[in-house]
């Protein structure tokens, strides 16, 4: 993502600089969904936003040359609202809005950054504008919206804000946009952990392993070498090969198969290794 662009300098106030610079930090630390949620407040009250939700999806669970075909349930998608309306969400789930969605359509084929009204000028269709329409009869409208992909996983983030005064769109949009870059990480961590791994480990000893070692667990099951797990997950090898060595270390193993063996033998998660 580069370094803090000068152009969202020049757009923003004091207060939006160093709410900003609290919303880094503590993106930085989030792990569960508490974190994320204190931090969607956060974002309402830095940039006057009146709801935000934010989540990621499991773009294996997506079926590409049919899009209606994708279903949604806790394996396929973890979503964290606040300030959106309940009924709008059940409406969203349950009334089949997600299939026509043109954030989620977006979204599966990688990064983007909108408002609404781009979005809602790019429906080619009468289902993908019923999803703005149902939205705007429960207040949801003036809105932005941000996806973030690595292209090497199967996870992509995105954000939904709501409420931007005039032409406050426009402007917070760049700045959304840089800040879901530092997001996704962490927000795909905790998604990992809840999609993929139990809580605690459910044979052998009651061993300390971060969520970030266990994902990197997860891929090295697969077969990934260190440099392909440092692309899916968007960090340098060393920081791969730090985690696989305390990996080594609590697991008292001296290999790579030794390992695997050890992580299987927990239940993490669900694997095709056998």
């Amino acid at each position: 993502m580069g370094n803090f662009p000068t152009l969202i300098f020049a757009s923003i106030t004091v207060t939006e600089a160093v709410g900003i610079l609290e919303l880094l930090h503590n993106a930085a630390v989030a792990e569960v969904q508490e974190h994320f949620e204190q931090l969607l407040n956060q974002f309402r009250n830095v940039f006057a936003f009146r709801s935000v939700l934010i989540g990621v999806v499991n773009v294996d669970a997506f079926d590409k040359s049919n899009p209606l075909a994708w279903e949604a349930s806790p394996t396929t998608h973890s979503v964290i609202s606040s300030g959106f309306p309940h009924e709008w969400l059940e409406e969203y789930f349950n009334g089949s809005y997600y299939r026509y969605d043109k954030v989620v359509h977006l979204l599966m084929k990688g990064c983007f950054a909108h408002t609404w009204e781009e979005l809602y000028a790019q429906c080619e269709t009468a289902s993908e504008r019923m999803v703005f329409d149902g939205a705007k009869t429960h207040g949801l409208y003036g809105g932005l919206s941000v996806g973030y992909s690595n292209e090497e996983s199967r996870y992509r983030s995105f954000i939904s804000c709501v409420g931007c005064g005039e032409g406050d769109d426009t402007r917070l949009l760049p700045i959304v946009q840089y800040l879901m870059g530092r997001i996704h990480g962490a927000l795909v961590d905790a998604a990992f952990s809840k999609m993929r791994m139990h809580d605690e480990l459910q044979n052998g000893p009651q061993v300390p392993v971060t969520s970030r070692a266990k994902e990197i667990a997860f891929w090295v099951c697969e077969g990934k070498t260190y440099q392909e797990i440092a692309v899916i997950l968007g960090v340098k090898e060393r920081t791969v090969r730090y985690h696989i060595g305390k990996l080594f270390e609590t697991f008292g193993v001296h290999n790579r198969s030794q390992l695997v063996k050890e992580v299987l033998a927990r239940s993490w998660f669900s694997s095709n290794k056998s």
